[in-house]
């Protein structure tokens, strides 16, 4: 219970310091489809996010909160969208990677924790003669689990992975109004800052 407390303590001394740090805007990429009020289709990146429109870049630009980029940019108010989809670049390729990585690890760790198995003995009839031959045959050890282990969770981590990247996506209903627009945008905000100490 005393080792609870003091983590606990520690968390939150922990959180406190970071909710007083500066934010910093780190370079995030996003790719866009937005359909506008009229029915019409505009895709690309998402280059500048100010409080009342969208910027789409057609190439990919790190995401400027702001009200202008230096990148060429279409510009489109909120009262023009009805609807916007929005989805990390390269989401997939990352989900491949993270997805392989925890599955190999958990692999190693599931081959380990089997330990190894003994050597046991097979008898085989012995066809030349009344008798029988008996062979030793090696256990399979706890390197070789965690080896396979790594091979066939890494495999499957990764087609789990590029999956769940494929669908990593959000569709946000604007509607032309602008506290949906407000929301989004809040909800973007939140994924390109973070924290770091003063200099």
């Amino acid at each position: 219970m005393k080792q609870f407390i003091i983590i606990c303590s520690l968390f939150g001394v922990i959180t406190q310091t970071l909710s007083a740090q500066d934010s910093v805007l780190l370079k995030r990429y996003f790719r866009i489809n937005l359909t506008l009020q009229n029915g019409d289709a505009r895709k690309g990146y998402l280059s500048v996010l100010s409080d009342s429109s969208v910027g789409i870049s057609h190439s990919p630009v790190a995401i400027q909160v702001a009200n202008s980029s230096i990148y060429p940019y279409q510009k489109i108010n909120y009262s023009d969208i009805q609807q916007m989809n929005v989805r990390r670049k390269s989401s997939v390729g990352r989900g491949v990677f993270y997805g392989s990585m925890i599955g190999i690890f958990t692999g190693i760790m599931t081959g380990l924790a089997m330990g190894s198995d003994p050597d046991h003995k097979v008898q085989i009839p012995d066809f030349f003669s009344s008798g029988y031959d008996t062979y030793t045959v090696k256990g399979v050890t706890a390197g070789e689990k965690a080896a396979a282990g790594a091979i066939l969770g890494g495999m499957g981590g990764a087609v789990i992975g590029g999956i769940v990247g494929a669908l990593a996506h959000k569709t946000f209903i604007i509607g032309g109004k602008k506290k949906p627009f407000t929301e989004m945008r809040g909800s973007l905000i939140s994924r390109v800052y973070s924290t770091t100490g003063s200099h």
